[in-house]
Parts: C-alpha cells; structure tokens; sequence
C-alpha cells in the first residue's frame, strides 16, 4: 500500500476589477514616502536607499506601497490579495513569500519585524517611522 502525501494551500480569489486596482488610479496620485533610510517613488515605481534605485519585483512594490498607505489598520491578506492579485487565485505561501522579498529589501526580517508587522493569523502592518506628502509634479 502506497500513501501519499497531500499538500493543502488556501487559495484567494480577489473580486477586484483591474480598472479600480490602486496600480491603474496611481498614475494621479504619485506620493513618496519616506521611511528609515528607504524612499519609496510611487511614480517611477522605485524603492531607494541613500539614492541608490533597490531593485523590487513589481508585487512586491504594490505590496509594499499598500502596506504603506494602509499603515493606519492590520491589512488582512484577503486584503492584500483584493488589492495587489485583483481577479486571481493565489495561495497563502504567496502572500508570504511577497513580504518575504518586501522585508528583505528594506533590510526588515520576520524576526525583527521593525518596519511590517506581523500578526500570524490576522495580517501585516507597517509600523515604521515615515513621512509622505512629497508628490510629484
């Protein structure tokens, strides 16, 4: 007799349309924000450390600027997803796997957790010291 391990994921789908994704309305509202020693350039969609361009695969960026602009509450991951995968299947490991490449970017790890927060279970929050306002022309 054979058995077989079985692997179960979550998949989330997110009922968000790509025309009301925050990617698609960024174009208008070009912010950056400032954080440690990082500066976030949602127009040229450029994370930066001491002017130097870090490079970030483009979830990544959006999940890092959502962290951002909903520092004020826990983002669930049916959140995240709604926001950042509209309109697709993911799993959980995805979602994780997304902030895992966020934290090592901007040098944060999940043991440290000084700039996104984790509460397993719940979600992800930014709680880094920060400033915005700085929009483009």
């Amino acid at each position: 007799m054979f058995t077989i391990p079985i692997r179960v994921f979550t998949l989330r789908r997110s009922t968000r349309s790509p025309v009301t994704d925050p990617a698609v309305r960024d174009r208008r509202t070009a912010v950056r924000y400032i954080f440690a020693d990082y500066l976030l350039d949602t127009r040229l969609y450029t994370l930066y450390r001491a002017g130097l361009p870090i490079p970030l695969r483009p979830k990544a960026f959006h999940v890092l600027r959502y962290l951002l602009e909903h520092r004020d509450h826990l983002v669930t991951k049916d959140e995240l997803c709604a926001h950042v995968w509209p309109a697709q299947f993911i799993s959980d490991a995805t979602i994780e796997s997304c902030i895992k490449r966020v934290r090592q970017a901007i040098g944060d790890t999940g043991r440290a957790q000084a700039l996104i927060q984790t509460r397993r279970g719940y979600g992800y929050r930014f709680v880094g010291w920060w400033r915005s306002g700085l929009r483009h022309p």
